[in-house]
């Protein structure tokens, strides 16, 4: 999915503050969240700034069992889906939070990995019956 574009952001903090909804069947070979970044250009094709990814696999696995919105936040994180991503780089801004901050990051003209920036999500799984 795509949102808008942030025209005019002057301080380098846009927020879009946008609610993506996303129908995922379980069971699923990919269960991978990824956020990318993209700046717009007029003359010349999109440059990717920065990317994540996310295993959301035990989450979905979870969810599907209880049966009920499963928000993930830091206690739920670390308990269960740090063993699966290895990166343990989500910044949380308290541990009650349900948001958390994920590092955008991509090449450099050499080539190299470069962090561009964060993102804030908030990721909540819920079964359809249950929504």
């Amino acid at each position: 999915m795509e949102t808008d574009t942030h025209f005019r952001c002057q301080n380098g903090k846009p927020s879009f503050n946008y609610r993506l909804l996303y129908k995922h069947q379980v069971p699923s070979k990919n269960y991978t969240l990824t956020i990318q970044a993209y700046d717009r250009d007029f003359f010349s094709p999109n440059e990717i700034l920065g990317s994540y990814e996310l295993d959301l696999r035990k989450a979905f696995e979870d969810c599907s069992l209880v049966k009920r919105l499963l928000p993930i936040n830091k206690d739920y994180y670390n308990k269960y889906l740090l063993k699966s991503d290895k990166s343990n780089v989500l910044k949380w801004k308290d541990d009650n939070d349900r948001n958390f901050y994920v590092p955008l990051c991509g090449k450099d003209k050499d080539g190299k990995i470069v962090h561009h920036g964060t993102a804030r999500l908030q990721v909540d799984i819920c079964p359809i019956a249950y929504a």
